[in-house]
């Protein structure tokens, strides 16, 4: 699975999602990649620890950079065409999927609001 690099962050809850999976809500991200990450939730399975998936807040820099670092480099995206500073999107095993720019996932309260809403919207774990 595609997935972040981190290097180091800081750890900021748990959450328990359903009777077997654990979300876990980091912040002041430290990746090694062009990609900025402000946040990050990490899903996991009960007793495994490799996630099974991530829901990101990417801070918007250049994006043909990011582009480029997804192997999208011919794909012509015009900057002003995306509204807001950070990316919402979810790394899984169907790959990365972008699910729209907005200041708001900047914020640490409301990107994670978000980030659990759209783990249960594109169910990715099974909840009682």
């Amino acid at each position: 699975m595609y997935a972040p690099i981190i290097k180091s962050a800081r750890r900021v809850r748990e959450h328990q999602l359903g009777p077997s999976h654990t979300a876990v809500l980091l912040t002041d991200i430290q990746g090694d990649s062009s990609i900025e990450y402000a946040h990050l939730l990490v899903i996991f399975a009960s007793g495994q620890q490799d996630p099974i998936a991530f829901i990101s807040s990417e801070v918007k820099g250049d994006t043909s950079d990011s582009l480029k670092e997804l192997g999208l480099d011919d794909l012509d995206v015009a900057e002003d065409e995306i509204a807001g500073t950070h990316f919402l999107c979810a790394f899984t095993a169907e790959g990365h999927q972008n699910f729209g720019a907005s200041d708001d996932w900047a914020d640490l309260e409301k990107f994670e609001r978000g980030a659990l809403e759209l783990e249960h919207r594109l169910r990715l774990t099974e909840r009682a």
